[in-house]
């Protein structure tokens, strides 16, 4: 508790908000750009529910999810790369963890190891991800809110389900971890 309070710390965020994280790299399959519209078509709701964004990594998008930020810093903290003995705090830091992958671009089958979602769900996390090929199929069975992928609205959907019920979050949380273990 002690050290989750001082990452929170460490970037500005109150210990009573939610914090909704997606950590990986910004590529561009990984969905961070989408994830950023949908926390900028959001943002008004996320200042009244005292809703705070975490995002960990750097990656090929940066530039675009950081344009797409612009003036958001008092919900938003880009946090960057950071050692990777650090994730597992981040993510106890977190409230809610987001996967929000889009199919490749060239119309190529989607196809990635889910090694983010095993590491959220062991985190003992509820998870708002992409229903994208195997993203979807891990995270069936009710462990996971699923989302259309590359679709900021349905992603907000989806954050704004999980914050309105902690009872459902921490049921999500119990099932993924007990089915990762």
């Amino acid at each position: 508790d002690a050290q989750r309070a001082a990452l929170r710390d460490r970037y500005g965020i109150a210990d009573d908000a939610t914090v909704v994280t997606f950590v990986g790299t910004f590529g561009q399959w990984h969905g961070v750009d989408v994830f950023a519209r949908a926390i900028r078509d959001g943002a008004a709701w996320a200042r009244r529910e005292n809703v705070r964004y975490l995002l960990v990594g750097d990656g090929l998008t940066m530039p675009t999810v950081r344009s797409e930020l612009e003036g958001l810093g008092d919900i938003t903290t880009i946090a960057g790369l950071v050692p990777q003995s650090e994730a597992p705090l981040h993510l106890a830091a977190s409230d809610i963890l987001v996967s929000p992958h889009v199919p490749n671009v060239d119309g190529s089958p989607f196809f990635g190891s889910p090694t983010k979602l095993f590491e959220y769900m062991a985190a003992a996390k509820p998870i708002v991800a992409s229903d994208l090929d195997q993203i979807g199929d891990v995270l069936r069975d009710d462990l996971a809110v699923l989302v259309r992928s590359g679709d900021p609205g349905d992603l907000l959907r989806g954050l704004k389900a999980l914050v309105a019920d902690p009872g459902r979050r921490a049921r999500l949380a119990e099932r993924s971890r007990q089915r990762v273990l």
